[in-house]
């Protein structure tokens, strides 16, 4: 069964996908808000 392999492959890639996009999301709101004088 490869395409099972292939699934939790796919899956932990698009979460750590999503999870380095959060990340680098989050910093850059910060800075923002430190920008505009929110925080």
């Amino acid at each position: 069964m490869w395409w099972q392999g292939f699934w939790t492959g796919a899956i932990s890639t698009i979460a750590i996908i999503i999870y380095i996009v959060t990340i680098a999301m989050v910093k850059t709101a910060d800075k923002t808000d430190r920008r505009m004088g929110i925080k």
